[in-house]
């Protein structure tokens, strides 16, 4: 299980987040660092499988720019969570 959990928002930090990605898996090794773009299985259910790397992180990083607080869903509800 991973023990660094990267969380952020494609529309705003995917970039950064694909730069400081690869310097992390170099540092801390690929099993360690969980990035849903890379880790995730097709078919596996998003939602239960992130909540589980939550829960057993050492480490949760989330990355904020400047859109993150009022970033929405197709409906036009901001996304904070996943209700």
């Amino acid at each position: 299980m991973s023990t660094i959990f990267i969380s952020y928002r494609q529309s705003d930090t995917m970039a950064i987040c694909d730069t400081i990605y690869p310097h992390m898996i170099r540092a801390f090794g690929a099993d360690s660092v969980f990035r849903d773009k890379i880790m995730l299985l097709p078919g596996q259910q998003y939602e239960s499988v992130i909540m589980e790397h939550i829960a057993n992180a050492a480490v949760f990083l989330e990355l904020i720019g400047p859109t993150w607080l009022d970033c929405r869903d197709n409906a036009g509800n901001r996304r904070l969570g996943f209700a």
